[in-house]
């Protein structure tokens, strides 16, 4: 059983477009791609080793949670 959260959102047509050219040339899904685009932002924002901004239980101190995701930064699945 999959615990991975589903989340419905609306994004503009533009940037629905560049997602799915993204997903495209990463040979991912575009699934896959809205998660390495976040991945990467929350890098930029908390450090890529995970471990500035995190409390003793991995969690970000903003209140986003941190884990280690079976998707590469490439979109690829692992």
């Amino acid at each position: 059983m999959r615990t991975d959260k589903q989340v419905k959102f609306r994004v503009p047509s533009e940037m629905a477009d560049w997602l799915r050219d993204q997903a495209k040339r990463n040979s991912a899904s575009l699934n896959s791609e809205v998660v390495r685009c976040i991945r990467e932002r929350m890098d930029r924002m908390v450090g890529p080793d995970r471990g500035e901004g995190m409390d003793g239980n991995g969690e970000c101190l903003r209140g986003a949670p941190r884990r280690q995701s079976s998707v590469n930064t490439d979109g690829d699945q692992q």
